[in-house]
């Protein structure tokens, strides 16, 4: 009996193991100035999720780290920092995509 009592608890603990990891890398999260959209960093890539929840979309994916994304005050761009060329510099991507342009240098 206390063997079965045992193997039950240690099942139970294993199979809580190999659930879902919780989301421990978000970072940076950055609302829209009308509330629909949150901008947020996960592992050096910026991401976008309605705030009413849903699937976040990838607006960065690349080798460089990218971080604090923020909106502009029209919301029709995201400015943010990058280290694609070694140093952190500002870079500014349009809301609806595309190529993102480098602001500053250094």
């Amino acid at each position: 009996m206390r063997i079965a009592l045992c193997l039950s608890f240690i099942l139970l603990f294993a199979f809580a193991g190999l659930a879902q990891d919780p989301a421990l890398w978000l970072r940076y999260p950055a609302i829209s100035p009308d509330g629909q959209t949150i901008l947020f960093e996960y592992k050096g890539d910026i991401y976008s999720v309605p705030s009413t929840g849903g699937t976040a979309t990838p607006l960065t994916l690349s080798e460089s780290y990218e971080f604090a994304p923020v909106w502009s005050h029209d919301g029709k761009s995201i400015p943010f920092a990058s280290g694609r060329y070694g140093n952190f510099d500002v870079f500014v991507l349009a809301v609806s995509g595309g190529q993102a342009k480098r602001l500053k240098f250094h």
